[in-house]
């Protein structure tokens, strides 16, 4: 299981993840190395040198966040550590829904390449925003429509196809997905 979180330490807010065994045991935790665009207000930077994949009985799992996942010198670390599962975490898509810049798209085209390369399966998860969160932000008048309610579709691709395992996971849905992985997948 992989788990995003954000992590204090000092007078620093960090983008955190982790990976955790079926025993419950931290196997990994790290941060994201460069926050993206807003996330600059809040977060700070964290060391870079943390990407770690951790061996387990599934394989080795490893991760990365949102626009680690464009960085070339971040996807090799996971790759020269033989990396065959990956946990991809990505932000609410519905903000400015229209951009292909901030778009599902542009993830999963990135999620592609890392499976491609690694030959491993990527779980690309992203978070999701109801209407009655948006409701809550109260946009200013003349915003409406600036964040679209859903827009987390999460994935999981197999490897060299590219192919979605499970079917494609509708925008506004709100759970888990899971998809069954023959260890000869990986």
């Amino acid at each position: 299981m992989s788990l995003g979180v954000s992590e204090r330490d000092g007078d620093d807010l960090f983008m955190g993840i982790g990976v955790i065994n079926p025993n419950g045991e931290t196997l990994v935790v790290r941060c994201k190395s460069k926050p993206s665009g807003r996330e600059w207000d809040v977060f700070a930077s964290g060391p870079g040198n943390d990407v770690t994949v951790a061996q387990t009985p599934a394989g080795n799992v490893g991760t990365l966040r949102s626009n680690e996942n464009l960085r070339p010198l971040m996807r090799a670390e996971l790759y020269q550590q033989d990396i065959q599962i990956q946990f991809s975490s990505w932000p609410h898509f519905g903000l400015f829904s229209g951009r292909r810049a901030v778009s599902y798209v542009l993830a999963a085209g990135a999620s592609v390449a890392i499976e491609r390369v690694a030959k491993c399966v990527i779980i690309a998860a992203t978070q999701i925003a109801s209407q009655a969160y948006i409701d809550e932000l109260q946009l200013p008048p003349g915003a409406d429509g600036a964040v679209a309610a859903g827009s987390g579709p999460s994935r999981i691709f197999e490897p060299v196809m590219g192919e979605v395992i499970g079917g494609l996971a509708d925008p506004t849905f709100d759970g888990l997905i899971y998809a069954d992985i023959g260890r000869g997948a990986v």
